[in-house]
């Protein structure tokens, strides 16, 4: 099958016939201008390749050379009457290129048109090439078939529904499928939906690409007098493969866009050492490290887990004392046994020995988890390991009122305290994290995804992330794994929408206040009526809230 695009007023007009004709005459299939005397024919060939004959006259312009007798190739431009049209041959095209590389022909045709503006169009074309009383192009989201564009007869009304028992057939056997008998058909004839929507005749041809299925273009008739044929269902076919360049070049625009906000954002980003943000506070968390680095000081990290706590550890041990020993202690999720063997073994350690590369770092992972009754333990190491650099990770603040440590651990830690912000406080960092991460699990599971769709973008933006950079790494690895075309769609984030991870307002504001509650205490250290001073409330409404 093959056929020509209009570009001027986008129509195509498909090549059914053995010689189509090309003159100036008002009975020629296709038309040249009234001055134009030459009679031509466009032939297919037994082979299936298509060219050009001359019969009278100067002959037509192909690619603005006048010619009497050619081959006519994939993307050749012929002038009309009607102005350029695009000659397609779909046989040649995959058999040539096999995947879509739109030339700049392709290229011009498509720029400027929308995709469900120019489908509408083109539908509208197929359905009236086809006598079609009703027909829909529909895309696949997440897996389920959605609407893109659909359309009726003059004076008929359009029926949004459609029948799921057809459509999950073909999706499911990736062919054409045509039925003239719906309603007696027995792999349909129990459904609901064919009666409800008086489907009677019908044509769903999926939209594919390299066996990839974008979706279906979808005919049916109610009327048993206007049945569908095979040459029916060979046009709906070649309209089908144009709705398949349209949403392949869509996608390539969607990938360019999607490479352009990187670049944009990318001249925003601050990268510091394996850290990267475009967030205010983290930027001056990296100046505040490098400053920090310089020193010997003690310092506590504290912040969510999944923040990246442990990322700026290393980031200071790689600065400050790159040669030296680094000892990692983890807390959380062990038994006080455990716990203890490993506090008895860090102190049979000589550390002196570990101080031929540099200054010793000893890091405690989750020290806010540690058991009161090994308090006196790690109290003990401490004064024992003075001289070694200390650095402790915690999920609370230590001089927060609910911070579990006494005054003897607290004393010991330093001042230095430093704040890692959650992600959720600093949603600008989602995007170039998730690109970054992307790229990571693209290079590792030999993926080749260009982005990620617009409905992915505003799942990742909308969740909350309790599991901070952590998790956001995590749910995009598993989505590359699980994702087989070139943009990461939603489904594959395994992410509920923005409105199921909505809390009732009423919450959503109690939680708020709890947090600016909270907030106020860090400021105050602690302080609760100087904190009610300045959130203007009585000091039993910062008691309350404690309690709650």
């Amino acid at each position: 099958m093959a056929g020509l695009i209009f570009k001027n007023n986008p129509r195509i007009f498909t090549l059914t016939k053995k010689l189509t004709t090309v003159s100036a005459s008002v009975d020629a299939d296709i038309r040249l201008a009234e001055k134009n005397d030459s009679l031509c024919y466009i032939e297919k060939n037994d082979d299936g390749s298509y060219h050009v004959e001359t019969i009278k006259g100067k002959g037509l312009t192909v690619n603005n050379k006048l010619v009497k007798h050619c081959k006519l190739s994939f993307g050749d431009l012929i002038e009309t009457s009607e102005g350029t049209a695009v000659f397609l041959d779909k046989d040649e095209y995959e058999q040539k290129i096999g995947e879509f590389k739109p030339n700049e022909d392709i290229e011009l045709l498509f720029d400027n048109n929308e995709l469900k503006s120019i489908s509408r169009i083109i539908l509208n074309m197929l359905m009236h090439e086809t006598y079609a009383e009703k027909g829909m192009v529909l895309l696949l989201e997440d897996g389920e078939p959605s609407i893109l564009v659909g359309a009726e007869k003059d004076g008929m009304e359009f029926l949004s529904g459609f029948s799921e028992t057809i459509i999950k057939t073909v999706l499911l056997e990736k062919k054409p499928l045509i039925s003239n008998n719906v309603l007696t058909d027995e792999r349909f004839s129990p459904s609901k939906s064919i009666v409800a929507l008086k489907i009677m005749a019908t044509i769903v041809v999926p939209i594919l690409k390299s066996n990839s299925i974008y979706g279906v273009v979808y005919l049916w008739n109610s009327d048993a007098a206007h049945p569908f044929s095979k040459s029916t269902m060979e046009v709906t076919r070649f309209y089908t493969w144009i709705f398949s360049v349209l949403i392949e070049n869509d996608k390539l625009k969607q990938g360019m866009q999607t490479t352009m906000k990187r670049v944009q954002t990318h001249q925003k980003l601050t990268v510091w050492h394996n850290l990267i943000s475009i967030n205010p506070e983290m930027i001056h968390l990296f100046e505040q490290c490098d400053k920090l680095a310089l020193t010997e000081s003690n310092i506590v990290f504290y912040g969510e887990q999944g923040t990246g706590k442990k990322s700026f550890i290393k980031a200071l041990h790689e600065i400050s004392n790159p040669g030296g020993y680094l000892y990692m202690l983890k807390v959380k999720n062990k038994t006080t046994d455990v716990l203890s063997d490993e506090l008895s073994l860090l102190s049979g350690i000589d550390l002196r020995e570990k101080e031929s590369g540099g200054k010793v770092f000893i890091v405690v992972d989750g020290l806010d988890y540690l058991p009161e009754e090994l308090y006196s333990a790690m109290i003990g190491i401490f004064d024992t390991f003075y001289d070694a650099r200390w650095m402790f990770l915690m999920e609370r603040n230590p001089d927060a009122e609910e911070s579990p440590l006494d005054k003897r651990l607290r004393t010991r830690l330093g001042e230095i305290i430093v704040r890692v912000p959650a992600l959720r406080e600093r949603t600008e960092d989602i995007d170039p994290l998730a690109a970054r991460f992307l790229d990571e699990f693209c290079g590792v599971y030999s993926k080749d995804i260009k982005g990620f769709s617009e409905k992915a973008e505003r799942l990742l933006q909308s969740h909350r992330w309790n599991g901070n950079v952590a998790e956001l790494r995590d749910v995009i690895r598993k989505a590359v794994i699980g994702e087989d075309s070139d943009m990461l769609e939603s489904g594959s984030l395994g992410l509920e929408s923005s409105d199921a991870v909505l809390s009732p307002l009423g919450k959503a504001k109690e939680d708020f206040m709890k947090r600016y509650i909270k907030t106020a205490l860090e400021i105050t250290n602690g302080d609760k009526i100087k904190a009610a001073e300045m959130l203007r409330v009585s000091h039993r409404t910062i008691y309350k809230y404690l309690e709650d």
